[in-house]
Formats: structure tokens, sequence, C-alpha cells
């Protein structure tokens, strides 16, 4: 057995101060390229499907190692995106990695992330509402992220609209070994990891790994609980046949604290408890379970040909608990604060099949393939509160009302009080099928050009359940295709590489299931569609010791999906009072420049920079007063200038 190691790191965040503790029985060694998390000199294959070195790959793209961010304080899902050029994001809701809304080059999600495209090792992560599933990633069992900015759908599809996140699995050792890491800070934080890899049998290697991490949070109900287990096997079949399969089983629960509301000069309310009460009739959680299998088999046919099966299996069960701040019911005079109490218990099943070929020639690179997803999901929504619109029930939307200064509810005898009543009930199940070729022609020694095409189909069936007062019992459906193109041209120097690059990025628009609710809301929507030019120059100078990055992009986004007041409700009561549609334009244009500066072989320089001019080309929202024109003016939640400087020195090996 090697010799081990132990490394103690301070870490400063938002959530804690924390202590980590590694022991692992693998030495520790560090070459030139793994003292930055950004190089030139690494292989990707997300932007390409091919493997290349990201020095000629006509976009901008990042290959991070996660060893290298652990080792700088890497502490909770989307800390990989840290001052990455043109790449923001911010925490919502929830604690840390649980609701993330990320913007890439000024492109925001309809609801948080559904503009980007998440992927675990190449297989699609992303929920049957098409919001990618960043919190349950197995960052212990991740080698490498892969990130790519501009549309990437000609490739893989939906939901690639802004760019993409690759987090590939880490090859497991051809040794034995084993690694140990503690994690234990403020507030209750405790984090264990155990990770195992090596061989198992002949031509068998795998990885094992199981985590767990608790935290009580700073307020009361606020715990969270995770817990993750991940299993890898690789497999040479014969010389020119490899199977690689994994498992990854993922269960969190997490509260988050009751809000406190506000009086009308902007103080906060005296409430039991002080700051870290909880105020409510339970705590607000989320929790998860999910499992997920995948397959990938490999055939070598020939020299320069090669065919690549892809399988993959998702069951996940969730269960959103909240408290609804009722603005309408609060009453400082006599100490009350209304909430409408919501339950959603869901589970969704999803299945992906793709089949790829790869077929090299001498000038020319084929990548080709045919997928199909399949994903299932039965939604309920159920409410808790004194509800009703007579004058028995007090012409209430189950309100529960508290006295704050003592923590009571005190409406919860009330006759017309409910709990858990459903109001929403429906299954959907959406299917995506899609084809897509990509030529790399060399048409000269430094010049390649990219040609790429891709074609998709989908449809969503939604089945509602009959509940009072409506009659929901229907069926409604959506279907659309789309075509995406993508180009590039490439031009390679010695040391760096000139290109110009167009692609289309699209999502189906089909969103979260109770969108579709026709008792609730009118649907017109047809899918959302970008298109983006970007003209880029990436390097490698003074002897590798510098490397650097520049692009110059400009992306027109139409048909983004919004909700807006229905103006056929005005004058009509048996209308739905909200319209879900498309038709807004939208512009953002910028530049990102990135620089690794070496002056010796123990210290490195990161110098990151964006610029984004994003806009609303054409934006107007209905409103039952009439039309609101918010043409011209730039979105929240996207910062004009980004600055990323990090300094970093190796004392002794």
């Amino acid at each position: 057995m090697n010799t081990g190691i132990f490394r103690g790191v301070l870490l400063n965040t938002a959530a804690s101060s924390a202590l980590i503790i590694s022991l692992s029985s693998q030495s520790f060694a560090q070459n030139e390229n793994e003292d930055t998390d950004e190089s030139l000199e690494t292989i990707v294959v997300t932007a390409t499907r091919t493997a290349r070195d990201t020095l000629d790959v006509p976009a901008h793209v990042t290959n991070l190692d996660i060893e290298v961010l652990r080792n700088r304080g890497f502490f909770a899902g989307a800390d990989e995106l840290r001052g990455e050029p043109g790449i923001f994001f911010r925490r919502g809701e929830g604690d840390n990695d649980e609701f993330l809304f990320i913007n890439i080059r000024g492109i925001t999600g309809a609801s948080g992330n559904d503009h980007i495209l998440g992927l675990l090792d190449g297989i699609p992560l992303i929920s049957p509402d098409d919001e990618v599933l960043l919190a349950e990633v197995p960052y212990v069992a991740i080698g490498q992220t892969e990130i790519v900015r501009g549309p990437i759908s000609a490739l893989y599809g939906r939901s690639g609209v802004a760019g993409a996140i690759n987090y590939r699995l880490r090859d497991p050792s051809d040794e034995f070994g084993v690694s140990l890491s503690l994690r234990g800070g403020s507030y209750g934080l405790l984090r264990g990891e155990a990770v195992i890899e090596g061989p198992v049998a002949e031509g068998v290697k795998g990885l094992a790994m199981v985590s767990r991490e608790h935290s009580d949070g700073w307020r009361d109900n606020n715990e969270r609980d995770i817990f993750t287990l991940f299993g890898n096997l690789e497999v040479e079949l014969s010389d020119a046949t490899s199977l690689e399969l994994f498992l990854t089983y993922y269960d969190r629960s997490s509260e988050s604290g009751s809000p406190i509301p506000l009086l009308p000069d902007g103080s906060l309310v005296e409430v039991a408890g002080g700051r870290e009460a909880f105020l409510g009739p339970r705590p607000p959680k989320n929790e998860v379970e999910s499992l997920m299998g995948a397959a990938r088999l490999r055939h070598e046919v020939s020299e320069g040909f090669a065919l690549t099966a892809t399988f993959s299996a998702r069951s996940r069960e969730t269960l959103t608990s909240l408290n609804f701040l009722d603005s309408f019911e609060f009453d400082p005079a006599n100490n009350i604060v209304g909430f409408n109490g919501f339950q959603s218990p869901n589970k969704g099943d999803q299945y992906f099949g793709e089949v790829t070929a790869e077929w090299n020639t001498e000038n020319h690179s084929f990548v080709a393939g045919v997928s199909y997803e399949r994903a299932s999901l039965t939604e309920r929504s159920q409410f808790t509160g004194q509800n009703g619109f007579t004058f028995e029930c007090g012409f209430k939307f189950f309100a529960i009302l508290v006295d704050y200064s003592t923590g009571d509810i005190l409406n919860q005898d009330h006759p017309c009080f409910v709990t858990n009543q459903t109001t929403f009930s429906a299954d959907a199940a959406s299917d995506y099928f899609g084809a897509f070729i990509q030529d790399e022609w060399q048409i000269l020694d430094r010049l390649t050009l990219t040609l790429g095409l891709r074609y998709d189909s989908f449809e969503r069936n939604v089945d509602f359940a009959s509940l009072p007062p409506f009659d929901q019992s229907q069926r409604v459906t959506d279907t659309a295709d789309q075509v995406t193109p993508k180009a590039s041209l490439a031009y390679r120097f010695e040391n760096s590489l000139a290109y110009f690059s167009f692609g289309r990025g699209f999502s189906s628009n089909f969103g979260s299931v109770f969108l579709y609710d026709p008792t609730r809301f009118k649907r017109d929507v047809k899918p959302s569609t970008l298109d983006s030019f970007e003209w880029g120059w990436k390097g490698r100078a003074l002897d590798n010791r510098l490397q650097y990055q520049f692009s110059f992009y400009y992306i027109n986004q139409r048909d983004r999906l919004i909700t807006t007041a229905n103006p056929d409700a005005a004058g009509d009561f048996t209308q739905p009072g909200t319209l879900v549609t498309t038709g807004q334009k939208y512009v953002s244009k910028g530049l990102e420049a990135s620089f690794a500066i070496r002056p010796d072989d123990a210290t490195v320089l990161d110098i990151r920079y964006a610029y984004i001019d994003p806009e609303w080309d054409e934006n107007i929202i209905n409103t039952f007063d009439g039309p609101f024109d918010l043409s011209g003016n730039t979105p929240q939640g996207v910062p004009a200038h980004t600055l990323y400087l990090a300094a970093e020195r190796r004392f002794t090996d």
C-alpha cells in the first residue's frame, strides 16, 4: 500500500465554516497540468461528441478537474461554475444546490435551469419537467466537468439551448485503493465520504462510494440529510469490445425556514422565538429519492469505425411541502399572519436509449446517432387550510391563521379547515425521438469545416383526473418537431486556433405538468429557438506558460415561454385566468476572456472576465388593464460585468 496522506483545509462558505480531513491509500502526485483547473491540454468530448484536444474545439469550453476544485474549497453543487466567464448562478429557496438559477451568456430559463443541458457521462440528467437535476450529481465519482457555452441541440436535442454541463465519471484505478474524507462545521454540518476502487477480476475494474451529509441549519426546522450510493464497473469483453455499468442512489430530505412578514415600513415583525423561529403548521420540506442505472456497450468494428449503444433508466419520487405566505391574511393589529399549506407528491420514471456510430477517414470524422427517451410523471397538488368562498367559510383560500406572538394556529378547528385536499391530479407521458449527423471535414492541413444537423420530434400527453368543482377528466396533447443545424470553420495555427461557429438550440417548452391544467391555464405554445454566432481565438504561448481563450458572441432567442394574464378571461369568466404562451424576442451579446499564467512550475495566476449585454427585443405582457411593454429592458439576474482573479502557489512537492 502506498504512503497515505493527511490534508487539512479551512473553508469558509455562506453556509458554514468547515474543517476538511482526507485520508487516502493512494500516493498524492500533482503534475504540471493539474495545477490549474482550466487547461487547453486536456481531451474533451461534449462539444463535438468526439475526443478532441480542447485547443481543437471551435467553441469556448472549459474542463474542470474535480480534485483540484475540492482542494480549492468546493462545497456544494454549482461551485464548479464559480468564476467561469459568461456563467452566473445564484441559489434560491432551500439550501445550497437544491434550487439553482443559472444563466449562460445572459440566457435564463423559464424555471431556473431548463435552458441548459445536464449530462452524467453523456446521459441526459433532466427531469420530466425539463429541469436539470444538478443536486443529484454523485460528485465523489466524478473525474472531470466539461462546460460548453452556446447551443448544443444539434448533437443532443432538447434543453441544449444555452449550453451544456457534462459530469464525466472518473475511471476506476488499475490499483486497489481506499479513500475517506470527513467534513465538519458550524450549524451541525457533518459530511462523510468513502470510496473503494480497483481491479475486481481479470479485465474488470470498479468503483464504489458512499456519502452521507447532515446539517441542522441556523433556523428552527431547517435540517438537511443527504445520502448517496454509487457503483461503477468497467469490463473489457475483448480487445475490441468494452462494457460500462453504473448505478446511483440518491436520498435527500431538506427543510426550509418559514418566512417572517414585514411591516409597511420594511421592518421585521417581532415573532415568538426571534429570527431563528419557525411559523406555520408544519416544516416546509423537499424530499427526493431517486435510483438511476446505465449501461454503455462500445465495439470497435474496424480501424476507424466504432458503434456505441447506451441505455439508462431512472425512477424518482419527490414530496414538496410548502407554506405560502398569504398577504391577504396579514393582520399586525391582532398579531396574525396567514399561510396557504401546499403539498405535492410526485413520481416519475424515465428511460433513455441511444446508438451512435463514429467513422474516421483521412480527411473526415463522422458521428451519427439516433435516440429515444420516454418520461412519465404522476403529479398531485394538495392544499391545507380554511377554504371556501362562502359566509360560513369566511371567503378563504386554504388559509392557515397563525398568532405570531405565540406560534399557535388559530383556525385549525374551523369546520371549513381541510388537510391535504387534492386540487390537481394528472398523469403525463412525454416521448422524444431524435436523429443526428455531424462531419468534421479537414479541408486543408490547418482548416477544418464542421457541419451538423439533427431532427427531433416530441409529444406529451397529460391525463387529468376529475376533481371538484371542475370536471378535469380529459386528455391534453402537445406535439412538435424541430430541425437544428450547426456549422463552424476553424483555422489551426501552430499553438492557437481561430474559429467562427453558428449553432441553433431549442427547447420543447413542455415545462411543468401543472401548466397544462385547462381550468387554470390556456396554452398557446411552440418550441423556443436560439441562434448563436460566435467568434473565438484560443491558444498557448510563452512555452505553454500562458493559456488563453477569447470569444465574442451574438445570440437571438425567440419564443421564450412566459405566463401572463389571459385577455379572453377579461369578459368571459369561464376562461382560465392565465395564458401560457411564447412569441417574445430576446437578444444577448458579449465577450469572454480567460488567461492562465504560469510564471514558474509552482505558481498559477487565473484571470477571467466576461461582459454581457442582454436585452428584451420584444416583451409585451398582457394584463387585465391592457398590454404592458417591457421591450428594450435588461432582464433581472444577469450581471453586465464579472471578474475572477485567483493566485495559487505550491511551496513543496
